[in-house]
């Protein structure tokens, strides 16, 4: 990478499976960006990066279909004003809960439904977040969130690990922790280390 360029930044957004890690939300969430890229796809129409098999504009002009937008848009505006006022800040919907399930991706379970852990807003964001930082000196950085926590461990006396739950509060407030990635990292920024020795039978 060249000198002048800012350090390039990779943010990635993935399923785990860990327990207890599925994340369900209560009454779905609204996702409204799903229907925005249909509508850009649409528009495109043979352009679209996805092959369109129907054509929602009917053989509208490109100009002809921002009209159509333009004006269904007006229209919804005007719908929701009669049904919930023109105070569009009181326009509310039930928020859903982020919850983390106490069963798999597979759907075997892992925990005792006491355990579902929750946040109060469905953030969207898979069960593992992680970004990458590769800058032009050749260093890289990395640093990931992969919550509730990265053990699930419960003691028979219900006593819970100590990373039970730790990353649940650095997801919410969309914050990481740092991985390293090279030994000398790794041994700086140890909590434990186990050395394991097998003793060979002659």
């Amino acid at each position: 990478m060249g000198g002048s360029l800012a350090p390039v930044r990779v943010a990635g957004f993935t399923w785990n499976g860990w327990q207890p890690s599925a994340v369900y939300a209560a009454g779905g969430s609204v996702r409204p960006g799903q229907s925005s890229k249909y509508l850009y796809n649409a528009l495109l129409g043979e352009d679209a990066g996805v092959t369109q098999t129907f054509d929602f504009f009917n053989g509208a002009t490109y100009d002809e279909k921002l009209t159509i937008v333009r004006e269904s848009l007006v229209e919804a505006i005007s719908q929701l004003e009669q049904e919930f006022g023109t105070d569009r800040a009181t326009w509310l919907t039930p928020a859903a809960v982020h919850r983390f399930s106490t069963r798999n991706f597979l759907g075997v379970p892992q925990a005792n439904q006491s355990e579902q852990l929750e946040l109060p807003t469905y953030m969207n964001r898979g069960t593992q977040n992680h970004q990458v930082i590769f800058d032009d000196s050749g260093n890289t950085e990395m640093c990931t969130v992969a919550p509730p926590g990265q053990s699930g461990f419960v003691a028979q006396d219900g006593t819970k690990g100590p990373h039970y739950d730790d990353q649940l509060i650095l997801f919410r407030d969309w914050g990481c922790k740092a991985e390293y990635l090279n030994p000398q990292g790794v041994d700086e920024n140890k909590e434990s280390e186990i050395q394991l020795e097998v003793s060979r039978v002659q």
